[in-house]
């Protein structure tokens, strides 16, 4: 398996953290979404709901991994690698596949949810192309950088348009929660060079979830 990561020492403790934390933001989000399903009925909404929770339990495999690997750790940078672990190469090499599929799977949700159709044909091709795709390139993780950026930009899009059509300040909240996503993306494509650009892309994702989570909040207390 190939580098995933060059990882700051001094960040690493904390990138376990902030993955933690990530975990904890978006299983919040799909519980508002739920919340919201329930309370409108909005397809939509159920459909944010299990996208998030995928996310969330992405996020959770990554973070318990890295803590299983911290004594791999070097004096200065450490380059982190799901398998690159002595005992645990079986397992790391399962948790990225795993952390990889869950991922793009919330991202596929996301993008499907913007559709004017329901079709579950539709769903699970858009699914599949993605996931062949990364796993059949010879370097996954740039592969998984690419086609989250690229899913990520077209949501990005469609809530741009959605706020030019209906000046809607949601959509625009929504549009910039997900363009923090496609930067940090784009970014954690150069962390195997500059490592700095994998701490912001983490504070990036951050901002982004906690937009969501904010419009969310906002959007209970109106029912």
């Amino acid at each position: 398996m190939a580098l995933i990561h060059l990882v700051p020492n001094w960040f690493l403790r904390f990138d376990i953290g902030l993955e933690i934390l990530f975990a904890i933001v978006t299983f919040v989000v799909a519980y508002y979404s739920y919340k919201i399903y329930k309370l409108s009925d909005q397809e939509e909404s159920r459909i944010l709901s299990f996208a998030f929770l995928s996310i969330s339990i992405s996020y959770l495999i990554k973070a318990v991994v890295n803590l299983l690997i911290i004594s791999d750790v070097d004096d200065k940078i450490s380059n982190v690698s799901f398998a690159n672990i002595n005992t645990l190469q079986n397992v790391g090499a399962f948790a990225n596949s795993a952390y990889i599929v869950l991922f793009t799977f919330g991202l596929v949700l996301l993008a499907y949810m913007t559709f004017k159709i329901r079709s579950l044909r539709a769903l699970s091709l858009l699914l599949a192309t993605n996931v062949f795709v990364i796993f059949l390139s010879q370097n996954r993780i740039l592969s998984f950088y690419l086609l989250s950026s690229l899913l990520t930009i077209y949501i990005s899009a469609h809530y741009y348009l959605e706020y030019i059509k209906k000046n809607n300040y949601k959509n625009l909240a929504l549009f910039f929660a997900f363009i923090f996503l496609f930067f940090s993306g784009i970014i954690f494509i150069f962390s195997k060079v500059y490592y700095i650009s994998y701490v912001i892309g983490h504070l990036l994702e951050l901002g982004s979830y906690l937009i969501i989570l904010l419009i969310l909040i906002s959007a209970i207390r109106k029912k």
